[in-house]
């Protein structure tokens, strides 16, 4: 994630005139979007799980298979968006505090 800095600059010369409107998209939330662009998901591992998710489903209609897919899709975005928001936050708390020890 070398390119944080710029992302935080491109992030507030767009959005700087929208703070305080709506649509305003937060700053964490643009790191998480360029975060998760970086992010390989076509590993073995990754593969292999969804592998054997289709073989679990493989009785179910192609309908409901693809909305099982959707929904799992879905649950696991919204829990790696909000670990990446967490440990963003707390990452920035110990580094406050680090810092604030080293005063």
């Amino acid at each position: 994630m070398k390119d944080i800095p710029a992302i935080v600059q491109s992030h507030m010369v767009k959005r700087i005139a929208l703070y305080g409107q709506a649509p305003e998209q937060p700053l964490v939330e643009e790191l998480f979007k360029r975060y998760s662009e970086l992010q390989s998901t076509n590993d073995q591992a990754f593969l292999d799980a969804f592998q054997k998710l289709y073989l679990f489903m493989e009785p179910l209609s192609v309908d409901a298979t693809q909305q099982a897919s959707q929904v799992i899709c879905d649950l696991c975005s919204e829990t790696e968006r909000m670990a990446f928001i967490i440990g963003l936050h707390a990452g920035m708390q110990v580094g406050i505090r680090l810092a604030e020890d080293l005063k």
